[in-house]
């Protein structure tokens, strides 16, 4: 039986949710060690978008690392607005644009290290194109001073035609570089992006009880605020505490439906040049009884203001790493992107931590590095000690790094002889504890997929395995066999409480995917490789076959139109050894065994295993084949 506890497990799926375009609402997994997008078929994710180049972008895993990578498309790959060039670094708040489509990948935590950088350089910058060669250039040459000056009568006229010719150009170079600057990423023809990130659309939520509304945008030039309407009235506004705003700005927003019905949550956001972008809309349906006496929803959050500050302040210089404490031991719980800005609240024992406000965590705190390369902090004399939490010795946490782990030594109580802005506290000791943790179905078929969700509210903290996330969020997991989700609470005086759900997973699986595989490629589909031992695709002149290898069967089934049409007693009931390989000629001679689009065909691989498979394109001399094994 599965754990999601199994962090090693966990970092093998992750989640690409399409937030607008043609495929909006969707969500894939990667199972794999890529997805690729484009045009063509045989892309993981196919863009029915002109914009979109055949063979666009790929998404893989470097280790900890999840890098997106342009594969020299047209109109090229951006993140947070900015096209990118070669492989890039993904962050968990970066929002991702392929022509008219809208992504985020989701299910990682930023990479273990504190400051964060991308693989790519930076992206080449747009200049003027040279001087055309048949132009003459001025040119300021040193005269020997006992030479006299030429008494030609045309030179005087010569000077002055090359002077002008040169101005010309100038001028002609400038004009270029303003129409390109327009064209390609000038700041003035940009709008900001934006995206609702949850709840999804569609979704219903409790009358009554607080939505946690989490949006992030985007903006090169800076994203100075975002506003959250609800059916049509402005109910929430976070504000960028720097001036110039900020290129990637994430929130939080907390709204309380008033009422059973349908609402539409539009998110808009303005950059620097006070420019909004094309809203973001989502609708969900509010359920349950109507709460009496509600008041108007005006429920507008305390963000910082863009004015000198006077109370202890951290702006980040490059991406940083919020944890539940002043450690590398303790839990990563979310992202202070670069240019952000937070309150200060305290300090570790040592000196080499903060505690920050940080709104997305259960209770509103955070703790990031003091590292003067990381972020720069202003107003700072005199903060107090903040005991550190404990550490969660009973769940595995990501591997710190020896050099920057703090020494733990017991804390003395804060000193009371200077006064700190206040850290949140409970105003109410009666706040009602929500815990509600849902995954359904509860038993699948293996290759079939569950819908994860909670709603936790009132408490310290919130843990999905060993993963620190947000109180109401929502994931699909694929898994292969009988597994158990655990939701790991912490309460307000330290205590927890675990939930576990177990899905039990009929005729479990080895491996399931969809592979595009070129001429004399080998396939291993026990664990889902290339190269491998059970089948290739041989190409040699007019002879077409996809064949098996040494000790697998096949037996060759119907055409249909999804893998999950062919069933495992279909399988366990064919006649493997009448053919050897599937045949891809022009005229095959038994039309049964002709490979076509939709073929599908049953196979034991040379582990034993027995699987299925479908081909699901056949063009340009090469297979897509989407596959399955169980157990």
């Amino acid at each position: 039986m599965a754990q999601t506890g199994n962090s090693e497990q966990e970092a093998e799926i992750l989640q690409v949710i399409v937030h607008a375009g043609p495929l909006a609402g969707k969500a894939f997994l990667l199972t794999g060690d890529q997805m690729t997008f484009g045009r063509d078929a045989d892309n993981d994710i196919v863009l029915d978008d002109d914009q979109v180049s055949r063979h666009h972008a790929r998404l893989y895993r470097d280790g900890n690392r999840v890098i997106l990578e342009d594969l020299g498309s047209t109109n090229g790959t951006l993140v947070n607005k900015q096209r990118i060039s070669g492989p890039h670094v993904l962050q968990p708040a970066d929002i991702i644009t392929m022509g008219s489509s809208v992504f985020g990948v989701r299910g990682f935590s930023a990479p273990s290290t504190v400051g964060v950088t991308a693989v790519s350089p930076t992206p080449p910058t747009y200049t003027a194109p040279p001087a055309m060669s048949g132009q003459p250039r001025a040119r300021r040459q040193a005269r020997p001073a006992d030479r006299p000056a030429p008494k030609s009568n045309g030179s005087t006229l010569m000077i002055v035609s090359i002077v002008v010719v040169g101005v010309l150009v100038l001028a002609a170079a400038l004009v270029t570089a303003y129409f390109l600057t327009n064209t390609f990423g000038g700041t003035s023809a940009q709008i900001p992006t934006a995206v609702i990130t949850a709840p999804q659309n569609g979704s219903q939520v409790a009358v009554g009880e607080p939505v946690a509304v989490q949006v992030t945008a985007s903006d090169p030039s800076g994203v100075r605020r975002m506003e959250l309407w609800v059916s049509g009235v402005k109910t929430a506004e976070a504000v960028s505490p720097a001036a110039a705003g900020q290129p990637v700005l994430t929130a939080v927003f907390e709204w309380v439906p008033p009422a059973p019905g349908s609402y539409t949550l539009e998110l808009r956001a303005y950059n620097r040049q006070d420019q909004m972008n094309v809203p973001a809309i989502i609708t969900v349906q509010a359920v349950g009884q109507a709460v009496e006496s509600t008041p108007t929803p005006t429920l507008t959050p305390a963000p910082p203001t863009p004015t000198v500050p006077t109370t202890p302040l951290l702006t980040t210089k490059t991406d940083l790493n919020v944890r539940i404490g002043p450690g590398l031991n303790y839990d990563v719980i979310g992202l202070l992107p670069v240019g952000a800005s937070t309150d200060i609240l305290g300090r570790s024992e040592d000196g080499e931590w903060w505690q920050i406000r940080f709104t997305p965590a259960a209770d509103g705190l955070g703790w990031v590095s003091a590292k003067p390369e990381f972020s720069t902090a202003i107003n700072t004399d005199g903060l107090p000690v903040v005991p550190a939490p404990a550490t969660p010795t009973p769940f595995p946490t990501a591997t710190p790094t020896p050099t920057e782990t703090p020494t733990e030594t017991p804390t003395p109580p804060p000193t009371a002889t200077l006064t700190p802005t206040p850290s949140p506290t409970p105003t109410s000791p009666a706040e009602t504890v929500v815990i509600e943790f849902s995954v359904s179905p509860d038993r699948i078929e293996g290759g079939e997929c569950v819908e994860i969700g909670w709603n936790v509210s009132g408490v310290k903290a919130v843990y999905f395995g060993d993963e620190g996330v947000v109180g109401q969020d929502s994931r699909t997991d694929c898994p292969k066999e009988t597994t158990t989700y655990r939701l790991r609470v912490i309460l307000k005086d330290d205590s927890e409480q675990v939930e576990e759900r177990t899905v039990t997973v009929l005729n479990p699986i080895s491996s399931t995917g969809k592979l595009s595989i070129d001429p004399n490629q080998t396939v291993d589909f026990d664990r889902g490789q290339s190269p491998g031992d059970d089948f290739i695709l041989k190409i040699d002149g007019s002879v077409r076959q996809f064949a098996v290898l040494s000790g697998v069967q096949l037996a060759p089934m119907r055409v249909v139109g999804s893998l999950k049409e062919l069933a495992l007693s279909e399988c366990a009931a064919a006649t493997f050894g009448v053919y050897t390989f599937i045949d891809g000629s022009d005229s095959p001679p038994d039309p049964n065994n002709a490979l076509v689009m939709g073929r599908s065909a049953c196979y034991r691989t040379n582990e034993g295993r027995l699987g299925k498979l479908r081909f699901s394109d056949v063009s340009n001399g090469k297979l897509t084949v989407e596959w399955l094994t169980w157990k």
